[in-house]
């Protein structure tokens, strides 16, 4: 695993150092079209609803910025853009994770939270369908049996009966989702691959959160273990979204003439 990582990190930062130019237009490109996204996030975190208590007010607040997003793919990714698969599975695995979100918000009744599972294992099984079979990508795959290995067993101790059977399935999931974005990852290409940067960063800050959320829950309290799970949740998903459309050619609002002066 050590010899996966080191060939990988040397590589990104490579590729960093030399499209720092490429880099900073992407991001300009960007931040327009999510702002409403990041405006409800930070109003997650300014509110910051206990979850002792929760209710139908904390449910929208934790929801509204996955809502922004399913509405950012449905408009740009499917309407304004040509529609295809990859963008129909990315806003409807969005569509299954805002379920999620909102039942988890009772996560403390045990029913709720295994339906609430349910709902982000239907996402990852629409994402893995949007993400392809191809290329294989040899040494994702054992990078992905090794990682899901390490996290699945780091809290295999802390697992009732039942949960052992969910959360293996979903780590499962969450294993091959991470395998198939990683493989459809190039840093070869002389153009930068920048929607597969997004869906490749996206999964990875998946699989973060969740191994943070099911220690945080079965194993033992991690400091600031909520603001690591939403955050990097948020990030995630905002990832994945942005993997659905090519912004250097979405249609911009026309620029009203110039004046002439007489």
């Amino acid at each position: 695993m050590e010899i996966l990582v080191k060939e990988m990190f040397p590589k990104v930062k490579e590729f960093l150092k030399e499209q720092k130019y490429q880099v900073t237009k992407e991001l300009r490109s960007v931040l327009p079209f999510i702002l409403p996204f990041l405006q409800t996030a930070c109003v997650f975190f300014v509110l910051w609803i206990p979850p002792e208590n929760p209710g139908v007010v904390a449910a929208i607040v934790k929801c509204l910025p996955i809502l922004c997003l399913i509405s950012y793919v449905f408009y740009h990714g499917i309407i304004e853009s040509k529609s295809c698969l990859y963008n129909k599975c990315i806003c409807l695995g969005l569509c299954f994770s805002v379920l999620g979100d909102a039942l988890l918000i009772w996560q403390a009744d045990k029913k709720i939270f295994i339906l609430g599972m349910l709902m982000f294992a239907i996402g990852h099984v629409i994402y893995m369908v949007a993400f392809g079979k191809g290329p294989f990508g040899l040494k994702e795959f054992i990078l992905c049996v090794i990682g899901t290995t390490v996290m699945v067993g780091n809290i295999w101790g802390c697992l009732s009966t039942t949960m052992k059977v969910a959360i293996f399935i979903y780590g499962v999931l969450l294993g091959v989702n991470s395998w198939r974005a990683l493989a459809r990852f190039s840093l070869r290409n002389t153009d930068v691959p920048w929607r597969k940067i997004y869906a490749a960063s996206g999964m990875i800050l998946f699989v973060f959160s969740d191994v943070v959320l099911a220690y945080n829950k079965f194993c033992s309290p991690v400091p600031g273990g909520r603001a690591i799970v939403m955050s990097t949740y948020y990030a995630a998903q905002c990832c994945i979204a942005l993997s659905s459309v090519n912004h250097h050619s979405i249609s911009k609002p026309p620029k009203l003439p110039a004046k002439k002066l007489n």
